[in-house]
């Protein structure tokens, strides 16, 4: 291995120290790390998410100062916030991404349904172990299954900036 990368030998000296950037003890609350793979920091977006969780969902609501988000408006402002351009409504974030198949999706993938009307009209941010942050009519922002609303809406599928 070190022969084909081109490196005078084989093993990382500091393995330990890069493993453990990725471990955090939590208090039950979810956690997401990214495996650097996104073109964006996922941690960085989840955590700007997670300010919000609670508060309640608003048509249109696009900033804080709303008083809450609509789906597109909570991953817009999130993605705002480290210089990603998701403006807009759930089906124009679903044009702004690309299809991931379901056993290659990653924290940090969009997960789109079709709710009120045919194509995209609602998204979440997929975080791992079947679970997505969203802002949704009946939770607010919230974190949701995504198995649960496969049973309720028309799912559209995992898409990837």
């Amino acid at each position: 291995m070190a022969a084909r990368e081109g490196w005078s030998r084989y093993g990382d000296v500091n393995y330990v120290d890069h493993v453990m950037q990725y471990y955090k003890v939590g208090n039950g609350s979810v956690v997401v790390m990214g495996d650097g793979s996104q073109s964006f920091d996922v941690e960085e977006v989840h955590n700007i998410m997670k300010q919000y969780l609670g508060r309640p969902y608003v048509w249109g609501g696009r900033k804080p100062a709303a008083g809450g988000f609509d789906c597109s408006g909570l991953l817009e402002y999130a993605f705002a916030q480290v210089g990603v351009d998701m403006y807009g409504t759930a089906q124009s974030q679903y044009n702004k991404t690309k299809p991931v198949s379901e056993e290659h999706i990653k924290p940090g993938d969009f997960v789109f349904f079709s709710t009120y009307k045919p194509g995209a009209s609602h998204v979440g941010m997929y975080v791992g172990n079947g679970q997505f942050i969203n802002a949704n009519s009946s939770g607010g922002t919230s974190y949701s299954s995504v198995e649960e609303w496969k049973n309720l809406y028309p799912f559209l599928g995992f898409r990837r900036i």
